[in-house]
């Protein structure tokens, strides 16, 4: 793991004998739970999910410590790194 970012790639979970898709969360008791957990950070992170394709999830967790903020207007939110 890089300090400042991880990506992490998981094929689609499927049983090996019917080829169901299984989902990446389940809700049990109204609480909603990972079947795949990730170590976040334990301070500020953003984590971005790609929900382009079908045959894999691809998480980036990003490491928002020692980011300064920059920008102005709309973008005066955004984080730059070192």
């Amino acid at each position: 793991m890089h300090k400042k970012h991880m990506i992490l790639k998981f094929k689609k979970l499927d049983c090996e004998l019917c080829n169901v898709k299984f989902p990446f969360k389940i809700t049990y008791n109204n609480k909603i739970i990972d079947i795949v957990t990730i170590e976040k950070p334990s301070n500020n992170f953003i984590l971005l999910e790609s929900l382009f394709d079908d045959k894999q999830k691809i998480f980036y967790l990003i490491n928002t410590d020692n980011m300064r903020p920059f920008g102005a207007g709309s973008n005066a939110n955004a984080l730059q790194g070192d």
